[in-house]
């Protein structure tokens, strides 16, 4: 297998699109999704979707290590979005929807890193052999006292992260790479996706809002709309109005 050291030098040497076959799988892989979405073929992207992402991520973790894991960050970032274009250009609701499981199963990709390197489980990796085993027990106890689809999942939760940190504990020699291309995904990603104000703002129709105004000293003035608003709102807002400077804000969560 290839190390993420060696792909990031001939990246570096060579340009962007590099290993071209790995970027091909994934432009292509990309195409598709895109067709399907423009055709309103939903009903066929909610299965080609989750095994399209499995093949890309198991040919990008024997091909390209370092652009697998930053394929794993763009599922997360993405499944839930082309999720909703999958109902709305043909699929209908669907829930649960398999295009979610597309995450999940380019994480469990690494589950053959764990199995070669089992043995580092027991030399430096003792924190992973508690977490595993806790989760293993839990998912367990799930089973008796909850439904079994309820406990299945929070074991998909619990785990996908599980695998991918021992994948980056047993790859530590390539952190400058792995730290690369975790800050560029995520640079890409909040710039696609459109930041943290996205989030807020699409968000309107369920959450509640916060109307900081008329702000002395940065001590915001405030009132709350009734809405499912939740904690930590209220220092958001005091947050964006001393960074902004005083002014008239809308926040909407």
């Amino acid at each position: 297998m290839v190390s993420a050291s060696e792909i990031f030098t001939a990246k570096r040497a060579k340009g962007f699109f590099q290993p071209a076959l790995a970027w091909v799988i994934i432009l292509g892989f990309v195409l598709v999704t895109t067709v399907c979405v423009f055709t309103g073929a939903g009903k066929i992207l909610n299965y080609i979707f989750p095994v399209g992402a499995f093949f890309v991520g198991v040919l990008l973790y024997f091909r390209a290590p370092l652009l697998y894991v930053g394929f794993g960050w763009w599922m997360w970032f993405i499944a839930p979005f082309v999720r909703r274009l999958a109902d709305y250009r043909g699929a209908g609701f669907t829930n649960p929807s398999p295009i979610l499981l597309a995450p999940y199963l380019v994480a469990f990709v690494a589950i053959i890193t764990l199995y070669r390197h089992l043995p580092k489980l027991y030399s430096g990796g003792l924190p992973f052999v508690i977490a595993l085993s806790g989760v293993i027990y839990g998912f367990l106890i799930g089973l008796i006292n909850k439904e079994p689809q309820q406990a299945l999942i929070a074991l998909l939760d619990w785990l996908a992260p599980l695998l991918i940190g021992f994948h980056l504990f047993v790859n530590w020699r390539d952190y400058p790479s792995y730290r690369q291309n975790l800050e560029r995904t995520f640079v890409w990603g909040v710039l696609i996706m459109g930041g943290v104000w996205n989030h807020p703002v699409s968000s309107s129709t369920r959450m509640g809002a916060i109307l900081a105004n008329k702000c002395s000293n940065c001590e915001c003035r405030y009132s709350r709309t009734t809405g499912n608003t939740g904690l930590g709102y209220d220092e958001l807002a005091r947050t964006l109005c001393s960074r902004n400077g005083c002014g008239f804000i809308v926040i909407v969560l």
